[in-house]
């Protein structure tokens, strides 16, 4: 491997780690974090993919069977996600992140001009279409402030296939994110991004700018105040589906690799595969989590 490609490759994966760590931050009420070891599970390819309407990301998943032990101790993100590298002065963590959600999470928004975040104690599984982002706020300890633009809150169940979609218009000035139940039209949470960061950043108007040419694909169980083996959900089964109308190969597609992998002695185990099909135009990834 070129010394240059190695230098391009170890960045990109800086900065998903960097951007998994950076949403962690601030999508829980209080620190909930495991103080032994670490709990989550994130896969990701090791390439960016084109953002065009003429590219399909798809992903859809199993509703898992509650955790046999929880509390407002633990909260629970699951999701597929697209983020987009592009942090400026103003505005960071551009990240669409539809959720499958538990406990006491970042769900809901006060909507425009302000979309403060909402939190709610959910007791039962519950999933919502979200975009979330970060502004620059110097009286935030942290420096940052947290947005957030959300769709319906839905509730689901164990067994049900919830499926995750998004779309770019075809002039390339508006993201539809949309997350729901599979085989049920009336079930389905939509946030509609007509401008990065909602204009919070005066320095950038519009998806059609190039710094928003390439996008990152990932998927998560982002947990909170896991403790022992009881608060993990026992399953889920992702399957990733990303579709474009021109050979890849040789271009964008990558294999899918773990990004966070958990420590605890109580954590599940996984599976990650991923393939692509004869004419280079779709890659299905599979990624499996359970106890045996």
């Amino acid at each position: 491997m070129a010394l240059f490609e190695f230098r391009c490759l170890l960045t990109i994966w800086i900065w998903i780690a960097c951007s998994y760590a950076q949403s962690i931050n601030h999508r829980f009420k209080s620190s909930m974090l495991s103080e032994d070891c670490r709990q989550n599970l994130c896969a990701a390819p090791t390439k960016s993919v084109p953002a065009s309407p003429n590219v399909t990301y798809y992903a859809e998943f199993n509703v898992p069977p509650l955790p046999a032990s929880f509390s407002a101790s633990q909260t629970y993100f699951i999701y597929y996600n697209i983020i987009f590298p592009a942090d400026g002065d103003v505005a960071t963590n551009n990240q669409f992140v539809p959720q499958l959600m538990l406990g006491e999470p970042l769900c809901g928004s006060t909507g425009p001009p302000y979309y403060n975040p909402v939190w709610k104690t959910l007791k039962t599984w519950h999933i919502g279409a979200q975009y979330f982002f970060f502004v620059k706020n110097e009286s935030d300890p942290s420096g940052n402030s947290g947005k957030a633009v959300t769709g319906d809150l839905i509730d689901v169940y164990e067994g049900q296939i919830v499926y995750t979609q998004f779309s770019l218009s075809d002039d390339g000035e508006v993201w539809t994110l949309q997350q729901g139940i599979k085989g049920n039209a009336t079930a389905v949470s939509t946030v509609r991004v007509p401008q990065p960061f909602m204009g919070f950043d005066p320095n950038t108007k519009s998806w059609t700018e190039p710094v928003y040419n390439m996008t990152r694909l990932g998927c998560c169980w982002e947990l909170y105040g896991i403790n022992e083996r009881a608060n993990y959900p026992n399953f889920m089964d992702y399957q990733i589906i990303t579709k474009t109308s021109e050979d890849w190969s040789n271009k964008y597609w990558s294999p899918w690799k773990m990004v966070e992998t958990p420590t605890c002695s109580y954590a599940p185990q996984y599976t990650l595969e991923d393939g692509v099909n004869e004419d280079g135009t779709e890659q299905i990834a599979f990624f499996d989590i359970f106890y045996e």
